[in-house]
């Protein structure tokens, strides 16, 4: 990692800062001094524009799967704490993101599925009990380090009775009869690792849509996936009250992800369900995909956050001298309107502020319509 401290002007010099980490050294700082020629060919020239923003960079982290548990488990207690200090510790990576597998997935002691009956349509014997040997245990002990660990959670496959292949592994589809039991599942482990403490903020709707691997694996195609995230995934969170649980669809190579998301934003029902891409980093380079589909979908993350820090901020804000006050006696008063809309290509959202605060003299709300305007406008909407 290299960050570049420019010399005052007149200098003939820069100061570069090195940071080296391996197995002897972590984050080791070596000061590297060069110079510059007056003239640079334009071909090796490379220019740094800081004034350019694109994308926030949400964090760097590591998978947290069951062979990751399982060797972890035999470390003895003192090698442990150093492996996730290292890793999640202040003076560590500070990993402050994880992925983990919903079921079994290819680095898994052995496929596993939380419902093995057929039968139980109503998941009475739904169970995450094999995921407590080795997998929870390795995510608790990285949240000791970072609580405010996020995580990324994504199924490698069904359970083998939900497919048409009858197996976990190689491939096969979702049974389309199935769609439904799946998404419930799926909804079932997110409140169950809640329960455990452990809140998965985003999923994705299959690992490797595309492939057909010799271990857990299942095959979606765009129009499968989108009926499966619109009628189903989408639905089941919502009606287990998962509402801020993120979508992320194809989670597969780069050079795919620009036509998997196009199938998605020319649907007008997936569009607004989804909230990204996930992709892999294998096959090549392929950036201009990753561009290409940025641009297509837009940042909607980082609106969504945006809104919600401005909401964060609105709550607690007050100005006595507009009367405007947060809260009287533990009543809140603060809070928006939130429009989103699509224009074009691109989403804008707009946030109403509003305070209901009420007085003696306007008890239908001081910043409501006045009685004098009823004529006009009667609806209390307290605007700002």
């Amino acid at each position: 990692m290299w960050s570049v401290h420019w010399a005052p002007v007149g200098y003939n010099s820069k100061v570069m800062d090195a940071y080296l980490t391996d197995k002897h050294n972590r984050f080791l700082r070596r000061r590297v001094q060069s110079r510059f020629i007056s003239a640079i060919p334009e071909m090796r020239l490379v220019k740094v524009y800081p004034d350019v923003l694109y994308q926030p960079v949400l964090g760097f982290g590591g998978a947290l799967t069951e062979a990751a548990g399982y060797v972890f488990s035999h470390m003895d207690g003192r090698l442990q704490r150093e492996f996730v200090a290292a890793c999640f510790g202040q003076k560590g990576n500070r990993y402050n993101l994880a992925r983990t597998s919903i079921q079994s997935c290819d680095f898994s002691l052995g496929p596993r599925a939380y419902v093995e009956d057929a039968s139980d349509v109503w998941l009475d014997t739904f169970s995450i009990q094999g995921d407590r040997s080795y997998v929870l245990p390795l995510i608790k002990a990285a949240q000791e380090v970072n609580p405010g660990l996020e995580f990324l959670a994504s199924p490698w496959s069904p359970p083998a009775w939900a497919k048409t292949n009858g197996s976990m592994k190689a491939g096969g589809y979702l049974k389309h009869g199935a769609y439904g039991i799946w998404a419930r599942m799926i909804a079932r482990y997110l409140l169950a690792y809640r329960e455990e403490g452990v809140d998965i903020g985003r999923i994705t709707v299959q690992n490797e849509p595309q492939a057909k691997q010799t271990w857990e694996s299942c095959l979606f195609n765009a129009y499968q996936e989108r009926e499966f995230l619109c009628n189903h995934l989408r639905p089941a969170l919502d009606e287990a009250g998962l509402y801020d649980v993120k979508i992320l669809v194809w989670d597969h190579n780069k050079e795919g992800m620009y036509d998997r998301a196009a199938e998605f934003m020319c649907d007008p029902q997936a569009a607004p369900l989804f909230d990204g891409v996930a992709f892999h980093w294998y096959s090549g380079d392929h950036f201009e995909a990753v561009r290409a589909t940025r641009e297509l979908i837009g940042d909607r993350e980082a609106i969504v956050e945006l809104s919600d820090r401005m909401l964060t901020a609105w709550r607690a804000w007050s100005d006595p001298a507009c009367g405007i006050l947060a809260e009287t006696d533990g009543t809140p008063h603060n809070t928006i309107t939130p429009i989103a809309r699509k224009e074009g290509d691109a989403y804008r959202m707009s946030l109403v502020l509003r305070n209901n605060r009420t007085s003696d003299e306007h008890p239908l709300g001081i910043f409501h319509p006045h009685a004098d305007l009823h004529h006009v406008k009667k609806e209390n909407i307290g605007l700002i």
